[in-house]
């Protein structure tokens, strides 16, 4: 396997993981969207802790 290749592979496996995450919040977003308490809760905590990572500048 080459370094082009690899680096394929390393993309491809970063964007499947991006793509799972967004699809995560996606689906919180519409079950808080529905009233969903639970969901409402988990979004305002992934909210103030991205809104602290930003304001910190420790983005990952």
């Amino acid at each position: 396997m080459n370094i082009e290749q690899l680096a394929i592979d390393y993309l491809d496996a970063l964007l499947e993981t991006c793509l799972k995450e967004h699809r995560e919040h996606i689906n919180l977003i519409e079950r808080a969207l529905a009233g969903d308490g639970d969901a409402r809760e988990r979004f305002r905590t992934f909210a103030r802790d991205v809104s602290r990572q930003l304001s910190g500048g420790t983005v990952q």
